[in-house]
């Protein structure tokens, strides 16, 4: 990909999780028009899945899955 937004880490703390907040976070950085590409960690990679990600069936050197979402 050669033009995506890039981020560090967006990670939502347990106790506020199923609020909506990450999937609003998701939204805005899907409104700026342009592919994302994320590191699935902490069991996230079906929230990703949820969310319109298309996962590219390859690891990181960490051995966590990639994924990414296209406009």
């Amino acid at each position: 990909i050669a033009s995506c937004l890039v981020g560090s880490e967006m990670c939502i703390r347990a106790d506020f999780q199923d609020r909506g907040y990450g999937t609003s976070l998701l939204d805005f950085a899907k409104d700026q028009g342009l592919p994302i590409k994320v590191i699935a960690r902490n069991q996230s990679k079906d929230f990703f899945i949820k969310q319109g990600f298309t996962d590219l069936e390859e690891t990181n050197r960490d051995g966590h899955d990639v994924l990414v979402w296209t406009p």
